[in-house]
This record gives C-alpha cells, sequence and structure tokens, in this order.
C-alpha cells in the first residue's frame, strides 16, 4: 500500500471517529477537494469565547500523521498567547516529536495522537480561562 492510500484510510478512520463519537465542542468538515485541508470551528462552553465560535484552517502536511497538523485561526482580532504571527496555533501538542520526554511528561506531538484528540485539546486551550504563556 503507498503513501496516499496509507493517508487516505488514516484520515477517513479520524474522521469517522469523530462522526461517531461526536463532541458539542468542534464540528470539522473537509475544505475543499483537497483531503489534506480541513475547516474546524470550535465552540468553547467556558472561558473568554465561551459559545462563540472560532473559525480554523486546518492544514495535514504530505507526511501526516507522522508530522503534526498546522492549524491557523481565520479571524484576526483574536488575541490569546497560542496565537502567533498569521494566525498560526502554537502548542506543545504541535511540536515536532523531537521535544522527547521532559520529566514528567511528553513533549509534542505523537501521531498516535487522533484529529478528534487533537482538537478536544485545542478546545481546552480556547475553554481556559487561565492561559500561561512561556514565551516559546
Amino acid at each position: 500500500m503507498d503513501t496516499a492510500q496509507l493517508f487516505r484510510m488514516r484520515l477517513l478512520r479520524d474522521l469517522r471517529d469523530i462522526q461517531v463519537n461526536g463532541d458539542p465542542g468542534f464540528i470539522v468538515h473537509p475544505a475543499s477537494d483537497d483531503m489534506r485541508r480541513l475547516c474546524l470551528q470550535l465552540c468553547p462552553e467556558s472561558g473568554p469565547w465561551a459559545f462563540l465560535r472560532l473559525h480554523f484552517n486546518v492544514e495535514l502536511p504530505a507526511n501526516w500523521p507522522a508530522a503534526p497538523p498546522r492549524i491557523w485561526i481565520s479571524a484576526d482580532n483574536v488575541q490569546h498567547p497560542n496565537i502567533i504571527s498569521g494566525g498560526l496555533i502554537c502548542a506543545d501538542i504541535f511540536r515536532e516529536a523531537a521535544g522527547g520526554y521532559n520529566g514528567s511528561r511528553n513533549i509534542g506531538y505523537n501521531p498516535g495522537y487522533t484529529l478528534r484528540g487533537v482538537f478536544k485539546q485545542l478546545l481546552s486551550v480556547f475553554s481556559s480561562s487561565f492561559i500561561t504563556d512561556n514565551y516559546g
């Protein structure tokens, strides 16, 4: 089986997982005919963005799931420590796995993470009223 087939199988499995085990806090759908681009809508139930619908663009790199997805917020006016230039979302979960193990926790992305798991973690980032920034 070639990598394109493996990508498609994994993506369809992850999207099916989201559909079957839905979460009221997010909606995801393909952005176009390009299966590597998705639209994500987060609707946090708590925190400063409670009950707002935040729109994100998701790009799955050519070597996904070995590499993390890249996610951008669509709006220019959302201020958050995890949003960097151009609206790119910056968080430990999106770091390459080379971050490794740091004392009591793993740092970085793991290919075993499902899209549902990644989106749930992103939802928790935007659901929190207590947000810290490690300036990194």
